[in-house]
């Protein structure tokens, strides 16, 4: 499911199914990484989950989707640039497929809020970083697998 939301995603933009599945690849074996434990396609898919959930409170769904799938690109839990690089390898990425430059902004803001998690004026940046964090409410069950 994921994949297919993504590939939609950036044809949107570029028309081209062929850069989508490239770049999904990118994805895939960025969060299928045998040195990552939670930040995997699992995440992405409860973070999506909650996100569709309160889609209609959602300013802007493209960028809010993009952060979605590149806000974890870059993971190595003994360094701190996490976010930058993953903000900066989305921009790059976005600039590629020709998206305009306001959801390629925001996406970048998205990406980098989740580095700590606070609260802004920005609905769209506490909902994405309360998204990312959102298996801390769940039930143990939920938390624990």
């Amino acid at each position: 499911m994921l994949k297919e939301i993504f590939t939609e995603l950036v044809v949107k933009y570029c028309h081209d199914e062929i850069i989508a599945e490239q770049l999904w690849s990118e994805i895939e074996v960025a969060y299928t990484s045998s040195e990552r434990y939670y930040h995997g396609l699992s995440h992405l898919q409860a973070v999506y989950d909650e996100i569709k959930e309160h889609e209609n409170l959602v300013g802007d769904i493209s960028a809010m989707l993009f952060a979605l799938f590149y806000h974890d690109f870059v993971y190595d839990s003994l360094k701190s640039e996490n976010e930058l690089q993953s903000a900066n390898y989305a921009k790059q990425r976005l600039q590629q497929i020709g998206c305009p430059q306001t959801i390629i902004d925001k996406c970048y803001s998205l990406i980098m809020a989740t580095k700590g998690h606070d609260r802004t004026d920005d609905n769209d940046i506490n909902m994405f970083t309360d998204a990312d964090i959102s298996i801390l409410g769940k039930d143990w069950e939920t938390y624990l697998a």
